[in-house]
């Protein structure tokens, strides 16, 4: 493994934990803050602090489910960071690419069979260059390995 990436991952790891971790902290910074105003309620502290970590935590993870499912925020984030991708303009994505060759491309056969004459020439000629810039397109070898593997289990017969 190159070292960048294992770098790549132990950040990643890193921040998936920041974020949990954040949230605990949170609510115990929270709670015991507020615990020193509802302490005369409980004739047990420690009673008192866990029934509101509890509480808070409760809240957090119901404005977290809102923030996510509800208001969707997240979108906004994915599409700035799409925009601002520069590979996004000229490069497909492994995504993009077996989407494009295993729906795509088969229904514009399709279509380019069931046409008659020079109008079938043309859509022949639109789907045959599809199918060879998709085949010249870069990809990393991990990609292509999965892209194969996708090809094999669906059988795709490609006619030139």
């Amino acid at each position: 493994m190159h070292i960048k990436k294992y770098f790549m991952i132990v950040v990643w790891r890193t921040q998936q934990i920041a974020a949990i971790f954040s949230m605990i902290m949170l609510a115990l910074t929270l709670t015991l803050q507020v615990n020193l105003y509802i302490e005369w309620r409980f004739s047990n502290s420690y009673i008192g602090i866990v029934l509101t970590l509890f509480v808070l935590a409760t809240i957090i993870l119901i404005a977290g489910y809102a923030w996510d499912k509800k208001l969707k925020m997240w979108r906004e984030q994915v599409q700035v960071s799409v925009e601002r991708n520069p590979y996004t303009t000229n490069k497909m994505t492994p995504k993009e690419l077996i989407g494009y060759e295993t729906i795509w491309i088969p229904i514009l056969q399709i279509v380019a069979d069931s046409l008659e004459g020079e109008e079938k020439e043309k859509a022949l000629k639109v789907v045959n260059a599809y199918k060879r810039w998709i085949a010249h397109e870069k990809l990393d070898v991990e990609t292509k390995r999965n892209l194969d593997k996708l090809r094999d289990w669906l059988q795709l017969e490609w006619k030139d």
